[in-house]
């Protein structure tokens, strides 16, 4: 395990709310660090075609817009970490996050998790 990085702003996940989060953030000079684990991409990347996003006139992959995503927010100066968050500590200011190879305090985090359609349980 290396040594704890204190970064400014931590964002969890590597999909599509997660990148633009960090997009924004970096254009702001917060200089996120993005954790996006080993499935990046996000829900969308498994979308053989998105023919519905903003600012993405036609039909696209998933993948490929997944990707143009995320090299627009590096771009503007967010970083990737790809790994998994495999704890998170909140109750003190910074909060402590800790992957399975690294640990991080942040003065701000954005949680942007991936969802699946087995991971919401909407009631009857």
């Amino acid at each position: 395990m290396s040594a704890t990085e204190h970064v400014r702003l931590l964002v969890i996940g590597g999909g599509p709310a997660g990148f633009t989060a960090a997009m924004y953030a970096a254009r702001g000079g917060l200089e996120p660090v993005c954790v996006e684990g080993y499935d990046s991409g996000g829900q969308i990347s498994r979308s053989p075609r998105v023919e519905n996003f903003p600012g993405q006139p036609g039909a696209i992959g998933g993948a490929d817009l997944a990707a143009l995503i995320r090299e627009q927010a590096v771009q503007f100066g967010a970083r990737t970490v790809f790994d998994d968050v495999v704890e998170v500590e909140l109750t003190a200011s910074p909060f402590r996050i800790r992957t399975s190879g690294q640990d991080f305090l942040t003065d701000a985090l954005i949680i942007a998790m991936i969802a699946t359609k087995d991971s919401i349980s909407i009631p009857p």
